[in-house]
């Protein structure tokens, strides 16, 4: 009985001073946060059409405003519409080619802002054009044209 009374007690020691602890080890892992890109690339899209820039933005806003009225009316007329690339094409066939030209320097000037945009937010030039694209359909006037997947003018509303 006393070989038994001391096994006990010395298994009850053992116990007792931390050999039957139970050790648990922590990894610290870091936290990804997923911003939505697209908020970036519209804050630069802002920025680059001169609604929150400095004075490089401020030309290009000018440069914008000049074009921007008769671009308006050529829309309201159902003479141009927005691409899917963020760029203007002609709904109609005959253009006078003073049209033709404003066009084309809207459109250049676009993909000169897209290209800029794309190297800062390290993606496409077509990718921040057809976000562009999106953009400016969200905030449409009733009537004005779109091309839509199949290549068809359709209204925005």
């Amino acid at each position: 009985m006393n070989k038994n009374l001391a096994l006990l007690f010395a298994s009850a020691c053992a116990v007792l001073s931390g050999t039957g602890c139970i050790r648990t080890t922590h990894e610290i892992k870091p936290i990804h946060i997923t911003m939505d890109v697209n908020l970036k690339v519209d804050e630069d899209l802002d920025k680059a059409f001169g609604k929150n820039g400095g004075a490089d933005a401020y030309e290009r806003r000018e440069a914008f405003k000049a074009r921007e009225a008769k671009i308006s009316e050529l829309k309201s007329r159902g003479i141009v519409g927005e691409k899917p690339d963020g760029t203007i094409g002609f709904v109609v066939k005959d253009v006078p080619a003073g049209d033709a030209e404003l066009v084309a320097e809207e459109n250049a000037a676009r993909r000169r802002i897209y290209a800029l945009v794309a190297s800062k937010r390290s993606m496409s030039a077509e990718q921040v054009g057809e976000r562009h694209a999106e953009r400016i359909k969200e905030r449409a006037q009733e009537g004005e044209l779109f091309m839509d997947s199949d290549g068809n003018w359709v209204p925005a509303n």
